[in-house]
């Protein structure tokens, strides 16, 4: 049989492990358990180094694609979270729309094509 890992990626494992870890703690902190300091307000730091990882690991511009966002939304977590600009979570939400519509024709500039069964046929793939 093999192995969980290898077959869902060791990366999102970890990186989904990170994100339970971070929750809970949040969680903890808001509840009054625990206190997190100023991690709570630079956790969003992570999302651009996991989006900077995934910039140097994929090779394709589609996938890239993918760390930008990563990179975009960690910006735009920390400006707001901590009134960059006096931007916060009321003010500043419309740059996630326009986020999306980049990534959307980000991804569908770089769409892979289509290859069809009588083409594959045909260029003996």
């Amino acid at each position: 049989m093999e192995n969980r890992f290898a077959q869902y990626g060791n990366g999102r494992f970890f990186f989904g492990l990170i994100l339970l870890i971070l929750g809970s703690l949040f969680l903890l902190d808001n509840f009054g358990f625990i206190y997190v300091g100023h991690l709570g307000r630079y956790w969003p730091a992570l999302f651009i180094l996991f989006g900077i990882v995934k910039l140097l690991d994929y090779d394709s511009a589609r996938h890239r694609g993918s760390g930008i966002g990563w990179i975009f939304l960690g910006s735009w977590l920390l400006v707001s979270m901590n009134g960059v600009f006096d931007l916060d979570f009321h003010n500043s939400w419309p740059i996630l729309i326009i986020g999306w519509g980049v990534s959307m024709l980000w991804k569908a500039y770089y769409r892979q094509p289509q290859v069809t069964i009588a083409e594959e046929q045909h260029h003996g793939i």
